[in-house]
């Protein structure tokens, strides 16, 4: 399977060159549609600027969410960026543009890895039912989440870094490494039961922290922007 760096080059040697460099017209449906309609017309230089604005996006905010391995989600970006163009004729304009009908290629081709994968990974046979549906997504409230994911995660680290130690251990095996909790309580070296005490005060001394970081007196903790 090419990669998406080798997708992105043959697009970029199939464009037409340009000597002159010119500024990057803002991105609007208006431009998308037109982008489209060369699209289906087999516009090797409409598709490169469609991947060049969607495929960080898709990369990022649908591929990687679900398969959380960054070759394997380059791999996916590629073909599906593959099946963008050799089915563009399948594609209808609606008001949401391009966005929903690429990120189900996408999310189709991450359920059917994960699907192969299923017994490795132990997960329901019907787990796809619970996965997002893109038809409702699009590309400006997807970067919005995006940001927003930053931010939480930019928290998550402060907070746990001004945790003791221990608390901090506790929550990442657990938490945030899905370890069981057998696992994780042989990785501290103690039983279930005190694991299970640790990680219940370790939580306690998170939520306080947290407040006292992030949340005003009286407010909400996503009033203040800074991280």
């Amino acid at each position: 399977m090419p990669t998406a760096s080798t997708v992105q080059s043959a697009l970029i040697a199939q464009a037409p060159s340009n000597p002159v460099e010119s500024p990057s017209p803002a991105w609007t449906l208006d431009r998308e549609r037109r982008l489209a309609d060369r699209l289906k017309r087999g516009d090797a230089a409409a598709f490169r600027e469609l991947y060049e604005h969607f495929a960080p996006i898709v990369l990022r905010s649908v591929l990687m969410p679900m398969v959380r391995n960054p070759q394997v989600a380059e791999d996916l970006l590629a073909e599906t960026f593959t099946r963008v163009f050799e089915h563009r004729a399948r594609f209808s304009w609606h008001a949401r543009g391009m966005f929903p009908w690429i990120a189900r290629i996408a999310r189709n081709l991450a359920v059917d890895h994960l699907r192969k994968d299923r017994r490795r990974r132990a997960l329901p046979e019907d787990f796809d039912r619970y996965l997002p549906d893109p038809a409702e997504w699009t590309a400006d409230r997807l970067l919005v989440r995006d940001e927003f994911a930053d931010l939480v995660r930019v928290r998550i680290e402060r907070v746990l870094g001004e945790l003791h130690p221990r608390y901090r251990r506790v929550i990442e095996l657990r938490i945030l490494e899905g370890r069981s909790r057998a696992e994780a309580a042989e990785v501290l070296g103690v039983s279930v039961p005190t694991l299970d005490v640790v990680l219940s005060r370790a939580c306690k001394s998170f939520r306080t922290k947290y407040r006292d970081l992030f949340v005003p007196e009286g407010g909400s903790p996503w009033e203040e922007g800074e991280p």
